[in-house]
């Protein structure tokens, strides 16, 4: 079977929006290209439409080698939703390149993440939950989920989530920040009764049903109004959401430049 590419727009780009794309940068007087193109076709003929595999001779294409980058071959590239989400230089052997494509494709397990992630973005904690509970092995990512999900329904149960994840780990970070909310909010109404009360209450509401802005927005106005307020807990739950939601979400850089301005004036 033929996978040289014709139309680099059609056969990657637009594939790759229902499939993955691996994409072999190669040249015909590349030794190491020539012996693992044989690997890559006989995992592409395996793959029964899981993925799909596009060679690409930079010789006869040197303008999408310019594109992407490519300093050395044999270089392989796996395009996503039209973009390049992961890559590699050299031959591998075969249970090495199925090691690489493993996170990328469609399983019970990344799709469950995958519609986990859709439903909280949604603020549906509940669809969430259901995505993944039913998973027999669980990883980090998928315990910090299920406690954004508990956040909401639960938050006496965020706890046993978050207390699965080693301190160690990538998601340790915003499991803190998870428990630190997961208390602030089964604690808010203990807080005496006041306007500023009043608004930090209503931002945990907020954060309980994972409307993040509308949870910063309460807070950053309360630390305006009342920055001693029950110690700086305001800023305390906004540097929770920060470790959450992680620096690159948007909410965090919509308000981050604010945040860092009431905190330290």
């Amino acid at each position: 079977m033929a996978y040289d590419i014709s139309d680099f727009d059609s056969q990657v780009v637009r594939r790759s929006r229902d499939i993955p794309v691996l994409v072999d940068f190669w040249a015909p007087w590349c030794g190491p290209c020539v012996q693992f193109a044989p690997v890559l076709e006989a995992l592409a003929d395996e793959a029964d439409g899981k993925w799909a595999l596009a060679k690409i001779n930079i010789d006869e294409h040197d303008d999408l080698a310019a594109k992407f980058r490519v300093r050395s071959v044999p270089m392989v590239m796996l395009f996503r939703d039209g973009a390049p989400v992961a890559q590699f230089l050299g031959a591998r052997s075969a249970s090495q390149v199925k090691e690489f494509l493993a996170p990328h494709l469609v399983s019970p397990e990344n799709a469950a993440l995958k519609a986990a992630r859709e439903a909280l973005a949604a603020r549906n904690p509940e669809a969430a939950r259901k995505a993944l509970e039913p998973l027999e092995e669980k990883d980090d990512e998928v315990w910090l989920l299920l406690a954004q999900a508990w956040l909401s329904i639960d938050p006496a149960r965020v706890k046993e989530c978050t207390d699965r994840i080693a301190s160690g780990s990538k998601w340790s970070a915003a499991a803190e920040g998870l428990q630190l909310l997961a208390v602030a909010i089964q604690s808010a109404g203990t807080i005496p009764e006041s306007t500023s009360r009043d608004a930090y209450v209503a931002g945990m509401e907020a954060a309980s049903k994972l409307d993040w802005d509308a949870a910063l927005e309460r807070w950053l106005g309360l630390m305006r109004d009342d920055p001693k307020f029950a110690n700086g807990s305001a800023a305390e739950a906004i540097k929770a959401v920060f470790r959450v939601l992680g620096p690159r979400h948007p909410s965090v850089e919509k308000h981050h430049r604010t945040f860092s301005s009431l905190l330290y004036c």
